[in-house]
């Protein structure tokens, strides 16, 4: 049987038992990179792999604005360079596993290379833009790129079989999923397939090296004198978006709002391996709780107000979004001080 774009292919295979997401990754990558290792190799969880706290500033091109899509800002805050790396030496440590990552040059390699990753029962992840998934309408004028998980591919049809870290089951017709991989192309990115595996467990290193890694490298990126990283990323963020307010009273969306919220849930859901690892630091370590859930609060209640604002078009969008940005950093500087403090119980 052929395609429509000529790609030689079986019968339609997808995986209906695949496991569910969990309700709280931090990013969708690592929620769905946990159902393939769950699913692959029978790991309960990929939790101990999840910390991550940091921050960088695309700043904008000129004075901060709406975009010319009308959602989207010409400035974007994320988090810092080292989590990828970070999240990779935890992964290896503590499950034994990796990420293979590879790039599709053309659709039609793509559509080969997840046939071939499905049929050697490999539920790999593919760069993927929101904007082309019907079901997900919030995104309808908006580019908002991401992963998803392919668990099956119907060749008859033309419909690729996909799962959202949010949505949940997808179904994107191949000519939708055509137009995504051209639009990401055109615009100079790579449209990456990746693959859980097995790895060799790392030698001579320890958990407590591990999360002091962790603790330092926080510390050094919140306190960092750069303009645009850490918590001097998150002032110059307040002061853009106030520029922007001041000039623009249309709603917009910020893309990673949801992605903070869910650090601090995981970095809370760690703390108790971490009191094992350190028990001489115990009461430092528990310092963190309660202002890990305090900014955790705060960035959910911020990217609800972006999305509802969204939904209800409320006149009072630029109040409400400046405010809950200044208790974001409020509470960030709050861990900023406690993140401190357990670093120099960590390298006493």
């Amino acid at each position: 049987m052929q395609d429509g774009a000529g790609v030689q292919s079986s019968p339609a295979l997808v995986l209906d038992d695949l496991p569910r997401p969990n309700a709280l990754p931090p990013t969708c990558k690592v929620g769905l990179l946990e159902v393939a290792a769950k699913y692959q190799f029978d790991v309960a969880s990929i939790e101990r792999a999840w910390f991550s706290h940091s921050f960088l500033l695309r700043p904008p091109d000129g004075m901060p604005r709406i975009g010319d899509d009308g959602r989207t800002l010409n400035f974007d805050l994320s988090c810092g360079p080292n989590a990828r790396a970070v999240f990779s030496d935890k992964l290896a440590f503590h499950y034994g596993l990796g990420v293979r990552t590879s790039v599709a040059a053309s659709f039609e390699e793509l559509l080969s290379e997840l046939d071939l990753s499905l049929r050697e029962g490999v539920v790999p992840l593919t760069t993927f833009d929101a904007h082309y998934a019907p079901q997900i309408r919030i995104f309808e004028h908006v580019h908002a790129l991401n992963y998803v998980l392919i668990k099956g591919l119907d060749f008859e049809h033309d419909v690729i079989h996909a799962v959202d870290a949010h949505v949940g089951a997808l179904s994107v017709e191949f000519e939708a999923f055509r137009r995504c991989f051209q639009h990401v192309t055109a615009s100079g990115r790579e449209f990456k397939l990746l693959r859980c595996v097995r790895v060799e467990r790392p030698e001579r290193v320890s958990a407590a090296e591990l999360i002091r890694a962790d603790v330092l490298s926080t510390v050094s990126n919140l306190r960092s004198h750069a303009p645009y990283e850490g918590l001097n990323a998150l002032d110059s963020t307040f002061e853009a978006l106030r520029s922007v307010i001041a000039s623009d009273p249309r709603p917009f969306v910020m893309t990673n709002l949801s992605r903070f919220h869910r650090e601090r849930h995981g970095a809370h859901r760690g703390l108790q391996h971490w009191r094992e690892v350190f028990p001489s630091a115990a009461a430092e370590i528990e310092r963190l709780a309660g202002p890990l859930r305090r900014a955790g609060g705060a960035w959910y209640r911020m990217h609800m107000t972006m999305w509802h604002t969204h939904d209800t078009l409320l006149g009072n969008f630029g109040q409400e979004f400046v405010s809950a940005f200044e208790r974001v950093r409020q509470f960030e500087a709050e861990l900023a001080d406690r993140f401190e403090g357990l670093a120099g119980t960590m390298v006493r």
